[in-house]
């Protein structure tokens, strides 16, 4: 299991397939709609065969200064073509081999404010399961 090969690819699909851009370290002025790539966890031995599964938060995070924040951060949690930018449907577009067997998308949790850089942000967590053999 190579996590900077799965990391890679998740960006990959992101970046492509929704135009958002997908940052590992925020520091500074941080673009908004962007995906941080939170810390990755792992459970062994799941399928009894020696695989894995991978879990991994995606933090988005959205403006709070625009009058349409709320309704980017909920396109972008949407599924079923509600929006180009939508994470689910993102990953359901493709597959992450050769890096891993599957991925989905579990659940999003509640939106918080965020703050990085001295500047305050909406933000919501995507949990991605990914499986690897």
């Amino acid at each position: 299991m190579d996590l900077v090969a799965i990391r890679e690819r998740l960006a990959e699909q992101i970046r492509i397939e929704t135009t958002l851009p997908v940052l590992e370290k925020p520091e500074g002025t941080v673009p908004a709609p962007s995906v941080l790539l939170g810390p990755p966890s792992v459970r062994y031995g799941e399928d009894f065969v020696g695989g894995a599964t991978v879990l991994w938060p995606l933090v988005v995070i959205v403006s709070r200064s625009h009058a349409d924040t709320l309704t980017t951060l909920a396109n972008i949690l949407s599924t079923g073509g509600v929006s180009d930018q939508s994470i689910p449907d993102a990953l359901d577009a493709d597959s992450p081999a050769p890096a891993a067997d599957w991925w989905r998308v579990t659940d999003s949790e509640a939106w918080t404010d965020l703050e990085i850089g001295n500047v305050s942000y909406w933000s919501a967590t995507v949990n991605v399961e990914i499986a690897v053999s």
